[in-house]
């Protein structure tokens, strides 16, 4: 991804007028997983940002309202919130355990990371 693009999406997480919605995955959700090198060539750097792209939406989205899919920061990558017997589920495998509120938005802490 250039990094322009990057920049002005980590401005718009940074912007306190702008609310966002991020899925962060607790630190056990890592246990098994590596950050991916693609083999199109993608580097480190470029796996990392997908990575943080891919659990952010931009929108102050409230998982404890309705079910929906959401496009993420990450072009082209679409998440599904579904409620599961009292579960929030995020693409049939990640379930938020936590949240915190913020300023611009709300972090919503998950069990697993939303890439393979």
């Amino acid at each position: 991804m250039p990094s322009y693009l990057l920049s002005s999406k980590i401005s718009l997480i940074s912007s306190h007028s702008t609310k966002v919605t991020i899925f962060a995955p607790i630190n056990r959700a890592f246990v098994n997983y590596k950050f991916a090198i693609k083999s199109s060539g993608e580097d480190r750097n470029s796996a990392r940002h997908s990575f943080i792209l891919s659990h952010i939406i931009s929108d102050g989205y409230s998982v404890a309202s309705e079910d929906g899919s959401f496009q993420t920061l990450k072009e082209g990558r679409v998440i599904r919130v579904e409620h599961v017997n009292g579960d929030i589920v995020i693409d049939g495998r990640a379930k938020v355990v936590g949240k915190v509120e913020g300023v611009n938005g709300v972090i919503y802490k998950i069990d697993n990371v939303l890439v393979d």
